[in-house]
């Protein structure tokens, strides 16, 4: 698990997590999680911490793990704060399957170390810094081989508005170079959420990377962010 930021922890608690099967973070015991899966491991991450209560912030497949806790546990979110959801394939099994047996092609072709240093980029806009694209290069070598094709599975095998939460303010935010979740279609998702969108100028997929203090001053602090 990693603190920070960017500033926010002067306004309040910052956590951030290493997810299951990321960083030092265990995978899940089953081969397929869904974001139900995911959820349970974040209440017991709450739990351990004594947060009752905290604005959840998700970003890109942590989407779907922040809105299946936020729908399965509403007491414990003040607010939903999605950033560049993936809004996942399990509504389309044929689009899924081509999905996983890119990304397991990919895995098995380049290794995680590979895949960062060729992908990172595209996380980013194309007027990144070099600091951020070594920091995402970095955090996305730290991802454990199992726990990517955990993620795959999630990503593949579930959907965000399965998860559409009905007691639970929430918000939709992404940037407006994100080549990954194109802001046309988190629009579209914030539209079925009846949930405000907000378009972040200049930025990738990694938005909060580019451009920590435009993003981080869109919501209140305390958060807790995934």
């Amino acid at each position: 698990m990693a603190a920070g930021g960017h500033g926010l922890e002067r306004a309040g608690r910052v956590i951030a997590w290493d997810a299951p099967g990321y960083g030092q973070s265990t995978p899940l015991p089953m081969a397929a999680p869904d974001a139900q899966d995911y959820a349970g491991r974040l209440l017991q991450l709450l739990d351990a911490l004594g947060i009752e209560r905290c604005v959840l912030v998700g970003h890109s497949l942590g989407a779907l793990t922040a809105s299946a806790f936020a729908l399965a546990h509403p007491q414990r979110v003040s607010r939903l704060v999605l950033i560049s959801p993936a809004r996942g394939y399990g509504a389309a099994p044929d689009q899924g399957q081509a999905v996983r047996a890119k990304r397991l092609h990919s895995l098995e072709q380049l290794g995680i170390e590979q895949m960062a240093s060729e992908r990172s980029a595209h996380l980013l806009s194309a007027n990144a810094s070099a600091e951020a694209l070594a920091w995402v290069r970095w955090n996305m070598a730290r991802l454990q081989p199992h726990g990517y094709r955990q993620a795959i599975e999630l990503l593949c095998g579930d959907y965000l508005l399965r998860y559409a939460p009905q007691a639970v303010t929430c918000e939709v935010h992404c940037g407006s170079a994100d080549s990954i979740t194109l802001a046309e279609d988190c629009a579209a998702l914030a539209n079925a959420l009846a949930a405000p969108f907000h378009l972040i100028a200049g930025v990738g997929h990694a938005c909060a990377i580019e451009q920590p203090d435009t993003v981080t001053a869109c919501w209140p602090a305390p958060w807790t962010p995934l």
